[in-house]
């Protein structure tokens, strides 16, 4: 049976397991070739015909990651819509939520330092992902605020995820000024929509 299982795995099935395995991990370090391999029931030397070792693991988790972000965002952001939030806030909210509750991801994507040299497929995931991102941000602001300039969307984009892997990074490491994480999400979700919101506006 595992010498089936292991002829029925694809990179895709992999990277999904990976994924799975690190999305509430404080420390993205614990994934290697082994505990991925024991989740999915093969030999880790089998994820050697993928893989060259850990560090190429997590760089391909991250470029597999960041259309992933972006669904995630796109779900939770409809349900904070439903609950009464308009566009931009809720995209604002999703973000800061799903930092929050998937603190692998957030470390993986965000702070934690990767070894090795960066594959071009990464650099290319991080560049799509950032432009469906700015996408959205645009169409919201558009909508929420109708004469308001489009140029500096990108740049409000930019600086508003700064402020968010900040705080962020605060309430993870346990430097937080408030323990709860919904009112924490909350907090920080309103701060960021409106920096978004008065620098997106500028002249």
């Amino acid at each position: 049976m595992t010498g089936q299982k292991r002829l029925l795995l694809d990179r895709a099935q992999i990277l999904d397991a990976a994924l799975a395995l690190l999305r509430e991990k404080q420390n993205i370090r614990e994934l290697n070739l082994r505990s991925l391999a024991a989740a999915l029931g093969c030999s880790h030397a089998n994820l050697y015909n993928y893989f060259s070792g850990a560090d190429a693991l997590l760089w391909a988790a991250h470029a597999a990651l960041q259309p992933v972000l972006i669904d995630e965002t796109d779900r939770l952001a409809t349900a904070a819509m439903a609950a009464g939030l308009d566009g931009l806030t809720a995209l604002v909210y999703a973000t800061t939520q799903l930092y929050v509750t998937c603190p692998g991801w957030f470390h993986l994507c965000w702070t934690a330092p990767l070894s090795g040299e960066r594959p071009v497929q990464d650099i290319t995931a991080m560049r799509d992902a950032r432009a469906r991102l700015d996408g959205q941000a645009a169409m919201l602001l558009r909508t929420a605020l109708p004469g308001a300039p489009g140029g500096t969307v990108a740049e409000a984009m930019h600086i508003t995820h700064c402020f968010l892997v900040g705080e962020v990074s605060n309430y993870h490491a346990g430097r937080r000024q408030i323990d709860d994480a919904t009112l924490f999400i909350d907090a920080a979700a309103k701060r960021a929509a409106k920096l978004f919101v008065l620098w997106a506006t500028k002249e």
